[in-house]
């Protein structure tokens, strides 16, 4: 995929780096103390907390993990872009083992044994001998291990070349700068699903208007984009969704932009709604004919929004509505800054509270707290709590829902708590009716008052598990319990096309960011963007709650 090219590299893109070479490395079988020795600097670089390009050279060698060797190939980055080891074992490594490495559940060994005994190198491999069952007796495998492997990759090859929306959106941005350094005197505007906002992105589409179509037609032939349709034109991009360009002339930018912006479905309803020519107008007087309020282009796969009235479309949730951040993690567990500085973080943003809600016990893989650990904590949020003003950090604690439903700590531990997010993070493999139960268990537990990502579905790489949706709204509104949209882009979940019967149900939606990160808050707004779809209302929005209200809801005394 074309992408920015700097050697300004990010902490993640340094740490995805270092981690590649030490997965590629073990495939190869070497030194096992090297091999550690990147996969640790991959992880250190991850949770640094502050960018490590504006962190002075001389104290690199503080950082955990970063060694004089780790420092010098990281100088060697900065100066290159690239990383010289890894170049030299991706030229001698067939690309689709790196695909392999991309699937859910196959590690460097897994891969090394594959290849080695089988010469199996790339993901369409692999699904060939799962599907002639290849791989069932080969030891460390096994018939359940082939029937993960082939879900696994069968998920894998339909994701492929798709982006999450925040990615898509960074490469949007990238493509649009490019477009402008070439052609100052065109317009370019996103439409199709980065403008729709949609989940994941198939396709990157914008919209160039120009008065000379000719002159803008030979443009793009000349940029290796070849015609599809009559107006519309597309380019082939290696390892990454195709870019497609529609053309307008200035005049008929209006209807164009709806028109491409879609889904089809949406605007065909529009234009039957009047018989007015829309020709030469402009996007909102076109709603405006067909005697409709402007819909916000989020809005538009939801084909109730045609049914909406104004005052729903200015009554939907915005990001000047929250007055709260519900749902992050400090360091205690596995988030990257102290308890502090996400609370002065939120304060930059003028909100009021801070549930922190780290990681309980069970979750041993995130640091999760022990009993000792959270009254520590509880301690430092009463210290920081005298010092704050017009600003509280509530306690909180993201407890796993264990496998019979029951919650991380014992019943008199968790009244200790203002609030409880109750989610699942293993044994993800029930069936629906048991995984409804379990669920359900969770949310009538009293402690409860927020169930976390619903499916746990991570898009693109994991499915998530089968629920009840409708039983599971319906528990929640029995008890009174909060659903949460996780607005982390890897998430987005509960689906927002589950939002219509939670408002029949009259549940209240928590767009929490799952923040890991200061950074991490601004995730917040791709859950908005799912919520509005769903044309969610701001009156039943938790975070929108005033401190006082909000306590009321958590049954704080």
């Amino acid at each position: 995929m074309e992408s920015i090219q700097t050697n300004k590299m990010t902490n993640k893109e340094l740490s995805k780096m270092f981690q590649l070479l030490a997965d590629i490395m073990e495939i190869y079988g070497e030194n096992v103390y090297k091999i550690r020795s990147y996969s640790n600097a991959a992880f250190n670089l991850n949770r640094l907390s502050e960018p490590l390009t504006e962190i002075p050279m001389n104290k690199w060698k503080d950082i955990p993990g970063l060694g004089k060797a780790i420092i010098q190939k990281i100088e060697s980055i900065m100066e290159k872009g690239e990383l010289d080891l890894l170049n030299a074992y991706l030229l001698k490594t067939p690309s689709g083992i790196l695909d392999l490495i991309q699937i859910k559940g196959l590690g460097p060994k897994k891969i090394q044994k594959l290849w080695k005994e089988l010469g199996i190198s790339s993901p369409v491999e692999l699904l060939y001998a799962c599907k002639e069952n290849k791989l069932s007796n080969i030891k460390g495998f096994g018939l359940k291990t082939q029937e993960k492997f082939q879900q696994a990759i069968e998920l894998y090859l339909q994701n492929k070349n798709k982006l999450h929306l925040h990615t898509a959106l960074q490469e949007a941005a990238f493509l649009m700068n490019k477009w402008n350094l070439a052609h100052p005197n065109y317009e370019i505007i996103p439409c199709g699903q980065l403008r729709r906002k949609s989940q994941t992105i198939d396709k990157l589409e914008f919209l160039a208007i120009h008065d000379d179509l000719n002159e803008l037609i030979q443009n793009l032939e000349n940029s290796a984009y070849e015609k599809i349709k009559e107006g519309y034109y597309e380019k082939e991009i290696n390892d990454g969704p195709p870019v497609g360009i529609y053309i307008s002339s200035t005049t008929e930018k209006g209807l164009n932009l709806l028109k491409s912006t879609g889904p089809q479905s949406f605007y065909k309803a529009v234009i039957k709604k009047s018989s007015a020519r829309f020709k030469k107008e402009s996007e909102i007087n076109i709603f405006k004919k067909a005697g409709l309020p402007y819909i916000y282009p989020e809005c538009r796969e939801n084909l109730k929004s045609l049914e909406a009235d104004s005052e729903t479309m200015e009554n939907l949730i915005s990001n000047e509505d929250f007055r709260g951040l519900i749902h992050c993690h400090s360091n205690y567990s596995d988030g990257v800054n102290k308890l502090k500085d996400m609370a002065e973080a939120c304060i930059e943003m003028n909100y009021e509270y801070m549930l922190i809600s780290d990681h309980s016990k069970t979750a041993f893989y995130a640091n999760g707290l022990s009993e000792e650990s959270i009254l520590k904590q509880h301690e430092e949020i009463d210290r920081l709590n005298e010092n704050f003003e017009n600003f509280i950090i509530l306690k909180g604690i993201e407890s796993d829902i264990l496998a019979d439903g029951s919650l991380d700590y014992d019943d008199d531990f968790l009244k200790k708590f203002d609030g409880v997010i109750a989610s699942v993070h293993s044994n993800m493999q029930l069936n629906e009716e048991k995984s409804t139960a379990r669920l359900i268990k969770a949310i009538e537990h009293p402690a409860t008052r927020i169930l976390g990502h619903l499916t746990g579905r991570l898009l693109l790489s994991r499915e998530g598990y089968p629920v009840n949706h409708k039983k599971i709204i319906e528990a929640c509104a029995k008890n009174n319990v909060a659903i949460e949209l996780n607005a982390n882009p890897y998430r987005l979940d509960i689906d927002w096309k589950w939002l219509d019967y939670m408002l029949e149900n009259d549940v209240w939606l928590s767009v929490n960011p799952d923040a890991h990160s200061i950074e991490g808050i601004e995730d917040t707004i791709y859950g908005i963007w799912m919520a509005r779809k769903g044309l969610w209302p701001r009156e039943k929005l938790l975070n929108a709650l005033s401190v006082k209200d909000f306590k009321n809801f958590l049954k704080i005394n």
